[in-house]
């Protein structure tokens, strides 16, 4: 799936000599903050690591912040959104509801939670949000009126906000896919490193452009032997 791994692995460790920002809180509503965080070999200053949030629910808890934080923290398995159980603990603080995938048990999610949210720097906040998760456009429009000065939006819409990183490959869809699973994507939209040392954000053209034409080149070769496996299991079965 991640081909060029190494490639990513490679081009962050050439970004992250340049990381300054030391301290950072980076919020996130899925995995793609920590794995940031763990890219640039920073400690964890913020709650929201290993786990997920719907979109209804991150808005709402980034509106409120310092009241959901200073909140107690509930485990099940149940959630909102879904009739069937979780394999997995949800966390619930009022109504707002955060899904802990990457935990075992409630004492583990519940540890992480509250000890990471203690490290929270109010005064080097960075945001990160996207469409994933029962999106509706105006939950956009409520992260843009956000009183936090460097956020961003990864969206599979339009949007003339600077903010808003449109991922064009994602555009006949309602959100954007797994961009952990294609390639680490952001890597190639924008220079994660100087967004968080200076607020700029600031987005790759070429790069962007190259990475598009990879995809598209793999995805093209991935089919191409995908039929010629398949024709090849066709004729031994006829032998």
């Amino acid at each position: 799936m991640l081909e060029n791994l190494s490639v990513i692995k490679k081009m962050i460790a050439r970004r992250a000599k340049k990381f300054n920002n030391k301290g950072v809180t980076l919020l996130c509503n899925n995995c793609i903050g920590g794995i940031i965080l763990h890219d640039l070999q920073q400690e964890f200053n913020t709650p929201t690591i290993n786990l997920y949030f719907h979109a209804p629910d991150y808005i709402a808890f980034l509106e409120r912040l310092a009241y959901y934080l200073s909140k107690e923290i509930t485990f099940s398995y149940a959630s909102k959104y879904e009739t069937s159980l979780k394999p997995y603990p949800v966390g619930k603080i009022e109504d707002v509801e955060m899904h802990f995938v990457h935990y075992d048990s409630f004492e583990e999610a519940k540890k992480k939670w509250e000890t990471r949210a203690k490290r929270i720097n109010y005064d080097n906040l960075f945001i990160i949000g996207s469409d994933k998760g029962y999106f509706t456009p105006d939950l956009l429009e409520r992260f843009l009126k956000l009183p936090y000065k460097n956020k961003i939006f990864f969206s599979s819409r339009e949007h003339p906000a600077n903010e808003v990183i449109f991922f064009s490959e994602y555009a006949n869809q309602k959100e954007v896919a797994d961009l952990i699973g294609h390639d680490h994507a952001w890597n190639y939209y924008f220079d994660v490193v100087k967004w968080i040392n200076t607020g700029e954000i600031k987005r790759y053209f070429f790069i962007t452009h190259l990475f598009k034409m990879y995809r598209f080149a793999r995805e093209k070769y991935q089919k191409l032997n995908h039929s010629q496996e398949k024709y090849e299991r066709s004729n031994n079965a006829q032998q």
